[in-house]
């Protein structure tokens, strides 16, 4: 399946290709990155934030003289929990108002920040690691982008309550014949998966710290939204069959429930978020088993490759060529992401090639030399990665005199090397895509 890209089939079967390629990667990175667990650690956050996130949304609700609305949301996105929602909204008006008094009010305001902040944070933090980003935001742009979240969320939530009640009322007026009134009525009940979809595309496209294109994220956002309104449906017929059980927990019952909720929730959330990272980055793991038995030839060729296109690239500068970008350098010498990415470590730490923000996006990283197009050849090139690492001297052979001769072959061999290669510029060196398929095909075949 992975050494099968879009130019060798075409159609139906393309994208039945791409869909087992998504599907696979999201099941395989859940289970490696351990989703599970991380959604257990957000359902612990969760449920200590839940009081605190609360009594913000109240806040801003009450400012906005929605309160009343905020809380019959609560109660359909807690099916079945009207006692657990009515404690949690008592205990988050009692937050409120303790933030009111004194001193109090100071550190009352200042921990609730915290703690939603903290959250958020740390629902980032997950994110950026399924994203492969290793750069959280900034100070600035987790007060700015948190901020908006806090306050669009609840506001979104009720745009979305009045949408589905105005649309309602408008059925039911009797402007319209019975068969259309009962249509659109119809129409209705699939409301809340519309607005359950976009709320998970908005958070998949919103809280990565990178880009995420809008494709992806719908992708994973309709699937996440339909599991989710799926997983409501089934939690409201078990809530009847546990109810026997309230005769023996009495009220406590609750509290399980409650958490069983907060985790499959979060449980959708995050695989989700996987998929929509194998749905838009599946083309770079094409070739991914091959790329770990490359022979040390092609390895050090396709070094040679990037290198070459990087340097042509700042050489041929006036005639409107730019550095190139990481997916760029995949797209033009079609490299697996795992691939391209060693190659680009190794010339980095030899300091061929250097990393740069792009002036256009920043989100956007470029590539550009660190020698001197105009004197760094290939045999340079050959030589550092054939001497990468520690060297010989620690270990305890004789080299200059029981190994001697072994030595000097070794060493006149690269020589001979050398004198052909240094006649030849990086920068002289001009990638073509046909020629790079052309090698990554015959290495998959040796």
């Amino acid at each position: 399946m992975w050494i099968i890209t879009g130019e060798d089939i075409k159609g139906s079967y393309q994208t039945l290709i791409i869909v087992a390629k998504s599907v696979f990667l999201s099941i395989r990175f859940f289970i490696t990155d351990k989703m599970m667990e991380k959604a257990s650690a957000l359902t612990y956050s969760t449920l200590l934030s839940l009081v605190p996130i609360l009594a913000l949304i109240l806040g801003i609700a009450r400012g906005f003289d929605i309160s009343d609305v905020i809380q019959s949301l609560l109660d359909d996105f807690l099916p079945g929990q009207s006692e657990s929602v009515e404690y949690l909204i008592n205990f988050a008006e009692t937050y409120l108002e303790q933030t009111k008094t004194g001193v109090v009010m100071g550190i009352g305001v200042v921990m609730l920040f915290y703690i939603v902040v903290n959250l958020l944070s740390n629902i980032e933090s997950i994110f950026n690691g399924i994203w492969q980003q290793k750069q959280a935001r900034s100070t600035i742009r987790k007060f700015t982008d948190y901020t908006t979240m806090v306050v669009v969320t609840p506001l979104f939530l009720v745009c979305c309550s009045g949408v589905q009640i105005f649309v309602k009322s408008f059925a039911n007026s009797g402007i319209f014949p019975f068969e259309i009134g009962s249509g659109i009525m119809m129409l209705l009940e699939w409301l809340p998966w519309v607005f359950s979809a976009m709320l998970f595309t908005m958070v998949y496209m919103v809280i990565p710290n990178t880009k995420v294109k809008f494709t992806s994220a719908l992708i994973a956002g309709v699937i996440a939204g339909v599991a989710f309104e799926v997983f409501q449906m089934i939690y409201i017929n078990g809530l009847i069959w546990v109810s026997k059980y309230n005769a023996i927990y009495g009220s406590f019952a609750a509290v399980p429930l409650l958490l069983l909720y907060i985790h499959t929730i979060w449980t959708i959330c995050l695989f989700g978020a996987e998929l929509s990272f194998a749905v838009q980055n599946h083309k770079n793991f094409d070739f991914e088993a091959e790329t770990e038995h490359i022979s040390r030839e092609y390895f050090d060729f396709l070094c040679l490759l990037v290198a070459g296109l990087i340097y042509n690239r700042v050489k041929n500068r006036e005639k409107g060529c730019m550095s190139p970008t990481t997916d760029e350098i995949n797209d033009t010498l079609r490299l697996p992401l795992k691939l391209s990415t060693r190659i680009i470590n190794v010339l980095c730490e030899l300091d061929v090639i250097r990393e740069t923000l792009s002036h256009n996006d920043n989100e956007h990283r470029i590539w550009t030399p660190a020698r001197d197009i105009s004197t760094y050849n290939v045999a340079l090139l050959l030589n550092e990665i054939e001497t990468r690492g520690n060297g010989k001297s620690d270990f305890k052979y004789d080299y200059e005199g029981t190994y001697a001769k072994e030595w000097t072959i070794l060493t006149q061999i690269k020589e001979k090397k050398s004198e052909i290669a240094s006649s030849t510029l990086i920068a002289d060196i001009e990638p073509n895509a046909e020629l790079s398929k052309a090698v990554v095909n015959r290495n998959i075949t040796a």
